[in-house]
């Protein structure tokens, strides 16, 4: 059975080269743990004023791919 897993997780402009290499290290644990793929993507068009999450309503973005490994 196939499956994905997602997460959101706010990362500041000023730590996203820490959070990328974080993310590396972290796409071999999970590969190691019978991942078959691992992306990490960047939201590129979001609202801002959207912000923070509100569960009453949904919001939607863009993402762009910044590690595939």
């Amino acid at each position: 059975m196939s499956y994905v897993d997602g997460f959101v997780v706010p990362v500041p402009k000023r730590k996203r080269a820490a959070y990328t290499a974080m993310a590396r290290k972290a796409s071999r644990v999970w590969k190691d743990h019978g991942a078959l793929d691992y992306h990490e993507c960047l939201a590129s068009m979001m609202d801002v004023n959207k912000l923070p999450f509100d569960a009453k309503r949904m919001i939607f973005g863009g993402f762009k791919a910044i590690l595939s490994l």
